[in-house]
């Protein structure tokens, strides 16, 4: 099997770290100039909102939070975001949502997500002209993972970052190659 879906290039503009500067909940992004997004949809934002207050003192834009594990203790935060106690999945139900409806309503997204493995089963649920939308994301990707999702978001994003999450260890991709059990990845 190629890995070359995992293949780095180089951005066309600066790396900048948004959010949590020395541990969970910052992001390396890609500090694009002329970037109009016009929603930032964060999945899995646990018991922290760092990186949405920091990435909305830049670009003030609508916001919307989901998860489903905090049910109403949404942490304190400088802006408004929209908070819906809901986890991401490929459905739309009363405790899941695919974002779908996001996706309708707005063309450039930046999309945060950490949603422990749920990415899989969410990347499947989304057209290709709905991943097309996504101007920028910042993702933590978790075992077992799906490569044939991977090589299909290769195919409309570029893969600029990557580091190991240093929780989760090692796992064999191929005979070859081993990689982190949990890396994160900006597209």
């Amino acid at each position: 099997m190629s890995l070359d879906f995992l293949r780095v290039y180089t951005p066309p503009a600066p790396k900048t770290r948004v959010g949590c500067p020395n541990g969970d909940g910052g992001y390396v992004v890609i500090d694009l100039p002329d970037a109009k997004y016009d929603v930032l949809i964060a999945g899995g934002v646990a018991d922290q909102v760092e990186f949405e207050d920091t990435f909305l003192e830049r670009w003030k834009i609508p916001c919307y939070a989901y998860d489903g594990t905090i049910n109403d203790k949404f942490p304190e935060t400088k802006h408004p975001i929209t908070f819906v106690g809901k986890n991401i999945g490929p459905v739309e139900t009363e405790t899941e949502t695919n974002l779908h409806h996001l996706f309708d309503a707005h063309e450039h997204i930046f999309v945060k997500m950490d949603i422990e493995g749920a990415e899989y089963p969410w990347f499947r649920s989304l057209s290709d002209a709905q991943l097309e939308k996504i101007e920028q994301m910042v993702i933590e990707l978790h075992p077992t993972h799906d490569f044939a999702q991977l090589e299909r978001l290769a195919k409309t994003h570029w893969l600029v970052h990557v580091h190991a999450n240093n929780y989760g260890g090692l796992m064999r991709a191929t005979p070859e190659v081993i990689l982190p059990a949990v890396f994160e990845c900006t597209f």
